[in-house]
């Protein structure tokens, strides 16, 4: 792969040789357990993490566009910074309006394995 090439037109990972036209279907023809298969499970929560009073909230973790793996290796680039300089906890407006809480605010999330500060964002995405 070149950047010209690449430039070009665009290809598809992998190339296996400098004239590889690349690979738009990785995956293609015979699959040995058969196309698709899917299996259900049935959900149960971990003790853990199951809500209470004490613990109203649900926290997990959510991927972002321009930073990776919490920050270790993607955190120490400028132009990435500049694009995302910091993390905020997500939160949906009908339970920032709850907690009376504004775009603003630094809170403390407070969790059965730790706490730290850190700005909101109010948003409906989930």
């Amino acid at each position: 792969m070149t950047i010209e090439r690449l430039e070009e037109a665009g290809l598809q990972w992998p190339c296996t040789s400098i004239d590889h036209p690349g690979t738009p279907i990785l995956h293609k023809g015979k699959f040995s357990r058969g196309i698709g298969q899917f299996s259900t499970v049935e959900y149960r929560p971990l003790a853990a993490d199951s809500t209470d009073k004490e613990y109203p909230f649900i926290l997990t973790t959510a991927r972002k566009l321009y930073q990776y793996h919490t920050r270790t290796m993607t955190g120490r680039i400028d132009g990435l910074n500049y694009l995302l300089g910091e993390e905020r906890i997500q939160i949906s407006p009908q339970d920032a309006e709850a907690l009376e809480l504004t775009p603003e605010d630094t809170v403390r999330v407070t969790s059965r394995r730790g706490s730290l500060e850190t700005k909101i964002q109010i948003t409906d995405r989930v």
